[in-house]
């Protein structure tokens, strides 16, 4: 699995939008949300509130699977979650 950076999963949001794996611009305009809040949590050294972010940027990965995220979309973005879990304090 590759290190995700909040900048890198910012970018594969954007990029599985403009190819359509991402269908509705309303997720991932949820989707960038949850990550930049997640972002703000670590500058702010709250890895419980970072945490909570990620995990609802996965579950809302999870509740759209097949439905407005299609093809490898998904799974790329739960590894970044992954990723970015892992490397919080």
């Amino acid at each position: 699995m590759a290190v995700a950076t909040f900048e890198s999963t910012l970018t594969d949001i954007r990029i599985y939008s403009e190819v359509g794996e991402i269908k509705s611009a309303g997720v991932a305009d949820a989707l960038t949300q949850r990550i930049r809040a997640a972002d703000l949590a670590v500058n702010e050294h709250d890895s419980y509130g970072a945490s909570e972010a990620l995990n609802g940027f996965k579950s809302l990965v999870e509740a759209e699977l097949n439905k407005q995220i299609i093809g490898g979309a998904q799974a790329a973005l739960l590894d970044d979650a992954d990723s970015l879990i892992s490397q919080l304090p």
